[in-house]
């Protein structure tokens, strides 16, 4: 669910930020207490010392005392804790972890010398040791709030949910006044998870614990809205906003809400009177361009784009959503500059790379549509469609062998995309894989079996075979019920007649097909041999010498041309 899509990260923050201040206290705490071992006197003495640096809070100080400490007793696990709590308190975690692991050798029992250990492996990302220290801790002692809210942070970076919703469950339990992020947490797990109806009362917990916790109202409204309560949704996401102006993420779902029910003006009023309150907060400028992009009042959103670039000339944003919307109107131009713009702002900006290389792909500049189509692939090698571009391009270069490796990582990433896997297989044929693009032209049809693209190009395959010409018939058939006035599935059509000697019927469709494609040396070739079959050899001439003109290396057509010149057939 998108709305929530955030919830995960924002949870593991949470918990971070919750365990750290937990283990900080905790850690203050046992600075403060007496040694439980009778120390040697001179060891006691500099402990003492180390103590009195760490109320003073300068840890470096109070590490080389512990240290000289440990010189006059090193069979002391406080003076081992000491240490340790030093060089996590500077930064130092490995530094930190021998110290720890020496003070549970002399002191096995020393649950705050687990909890410390397993601090250190979460802090290296060794979930799994610490999960096995912290259980340990928990059944020697249930009651430990902190090791319960560490285990909900080591559950969650595993993906394990409900695990971690059951360990907070325990935080709350057992220590009911505890602060509200835990119950904020704890109600983000339950709307990741799916349980609705729990995440609403988790948070109508932190509102009655505190009226004016925002975040509490809007996690009421993501509630509501995944149970399909639009209206009770738009109340919660209101108060949360007239609690917090400056709660996005409220604003973001409310805005929303209008939208997808047509209340353009209710949506678009929302970042009008943000952008009025704060002239320069970009962001909702930006989100105010998009609202009206969907709204389809183009010029407004391109106004309001334009103003943002002039008064903001350094944020790339503007430019990059201008170009889009220019790529989507089919304005080429206008979209690579746009583009080349982002990416002289922001050389690093991988959509800056890879729309500009998509604009110079329509625009037909193929050498520059490479250069920038790969620098996206050096931002993001896997990307779907920076791989599908170069993959096309490569195609319709008749660079097959270049083509196949981008547009097979394509189709691995989406595995679904239908244009790629037409490209692909149109690869594969141009190869002579057949076995390979049959293949993959019958998966096409399976997804989508009205595919006009994959029926005629899988028609035409056939056809160059010579093979199953009453199914490649059949099929663009088809394709020519869905577009009756493409070129290419009317050349597809005609050239199938030609092979079944039909050559009244393949001049009706191929001279349909170069009203709409004279730009085509394929189709002029088609239409003058059907000519020449019909006896109509002028027309045939004729034919051939267009399709020169717009092929003139092409030697099989000169041959012909040549032939009828002769007289010959």
């Amino acid at each position: 669910m998108k709305k929530t899509a955030f919830l995960c990260a924002l949870a593991a923050a949470a918990l971070v930020s919750g365990c750290a201040a937990t283990r900080q206290a905790a850690q203050k705490q046992s600075a403060r207490q007496t040694v439980k071992k009778e120390l040697n006197p001179m060891a006691l003495f500099r402990f003492v010392d180390g103590v009195t640096y760490d109320l003073k809070e300068n840890y470096a100080a109070a590490l080389i005392s512990y240290q000289e400490a440990l010189l006059y007793d090193s069979t002391s696990a406080e003076i081992y804790m000491a240490i340790a709590r030093e060089y996590l308190r500077l930064g130092k975690i490995e530094s930190a972890r021998p110290f720890v692991q020496n003070a549970l050798k002399l002191d096995g029992d020393n649950l705050e010398a687990s909890e410390m250990l397993a601090s250190i492996y979460m802090d290296t990302e060794q979930w799994a040791s610490a999960e096995q220290i912290l259980s340990e801790v928990l059944e020697r002692d249930p009651e430990n709030v902190s090791a319960y809210y560490s285990m909900a942070q080591i559950y969650l970076q595993r993906g394990k949910g409900p695990q971690a919703v059951d360990m907070l469950e325990k935080v709350i339990a057992y220590q009911p006044s505890i602060d509200n992020q835990v119950y904020i947490s704890l109600g983000e797990l339950y709307l990741k998870l799916g349980n609705f109806d729990k995440a609403e009362q988790i948070f109508s917990q932190v509102i009655s614990r505190d009226e004016t916790e925002s975040f509490g109202y809007y996690g009421v409204g993501l509630a509501k809205e995944a149970k399909q309560d639009t209206p009770g949704a738009v109340t919660y996401y209101k108060r949360a906003l007239e609690l917090n102006s400056e709660m996005d993420f409220a604003r973001e779902r409310l805005s929303a809400i209008y939208a997808e029910s047509g209340q353009w003006d209710s949506a678009i009023g929302l970042y009008k009177e943000q952008t009025e309150n704060d002239t320069t907060n970009v962001s909702a400028m930006l989100a105010l361009s998009e609202l009206y992009r969907q709204k389809g009042d183009i010029p407004k959103a391109l106004h309001t784009l334009q103003n943002v670039q002039k008064r903001f000339p350094d944020d790339y944003r503007a430019f990059l959503d201008a170009g889009r919307i220019y790529l989507d109107d089919n304005e080429f131009d206008s979209a690579f500059s746009m583009f080349q713009h982002v990416t002289e702002l922001d050389p690093e900006n991988f959509l800056g790379w890879l729309f500009g290389g998509i604009a110079l792909f329509h625009k037909g500049e193929n050498s520059d549509a490479v250069f920038y189509l790969n620098q996206a692939l050096k931002g993001d090698p896997g990307s779907p469609l920076g791989n599908y571009y170069l993959g096309a391009l490569y195609s319709q270069e008749g660079s097959n062998a270049k083509a196949e490796g981008y547009l097979k990582r394509a189709v691995a990433a989406r595995p679904r995309w239908v244009a790629a896997l037409n490209a692909l297989a149109s690869t594969y044929d141009g190869t002579g894989s057949y076995t390979r693009s049959d293949s993959l032209f019958q998966v096409i049809l399976h997804i989508e079996p009205d595919n006009a693209v994959a029926l005629n190009n899988y028609a035409y395959s056939l056809s160059k075979r010579v093979c199953c010409l009453d199914k490649a018939l059949s099929m663009v058939q088809r394709a020519l019920e869905i577009e009756p006035d493409n070129g290419a599935f009317l050349d597809t059509a005609g050239w199938i007649h030609y092979l079944r000697d039909d050559y009244v019927q393949a001049r009706q469709y191929l001279e349909k097909a170069w009203e709409v494609r004279k730009e085509s040396a394929e189709v002029a070739g088609h239409l003058g041999d059907t000519y020449m079959r019909l006896g109509m050899h002028d027309k045939a001439r004729e034919m051939y010498l267009e399709a020169l003109k717009l092929e003139p290396g092409d030697t099989g057509i000169q041959k012909k041309l040549d032939g009828v010149n002769g007289g010959r057939h």
